[in-house]
């Protein structure tokens, strides 16, 4: 009962505590991103993280949660960041080639792991 009136009443932080104590942090996790909660989200993962690479997914899932709603809000730029950081380069690449600006294609190929390369 509790949870659901922190959830009604907005107080998302006390929602996610009350998740965590009952063993549901993915719960948690996944409450703040689809409120587009993303750095609480990231947040509570990097708190709650034991090093394990269920947590390391979550937010990688977390992250590209937040590249396609940034996206969807056309803010591409942002959008590419995020998906650049989230390892989704072939759709970083994707944006900046459509919706530009030409300089921020440095910015993608300049990735340490020089994956885009295969693009061209």
């Amino acid at each position: 009962m509790t949870l659901h009136r922190n959830l009604i009443q907005g107080r998302f932080e006390d929602a996610a505590e009350l998740y965590c104590k009952a063993g549901q942090v993915q719960k948690a996790m996944e409450m703040f991103a689809d409120l587009h909660m993303f750095d609480e989200a990231k947040e509570l993962a990097a708190r709650t993280s034991s090093g394990d690479s269920r947590s390391e997914e979550k937010v990688q899932e977390i992250i590209q949660k937040q590249a396609a709603w940034t996206e969807e809000k056309n803010d591409h730029a942002t959008a590419a960041d995020m998906y650049l950081i989230a390892g989704q380069l072939e759709k970083a690449l994707a944006l900046v080639e459509e919706h530009g600006p030409p300089s921020k294609l440095i910015e993608v190929f300049d990735v340490p792991s020089n994956e885009c390369w295969k693009y061209l």
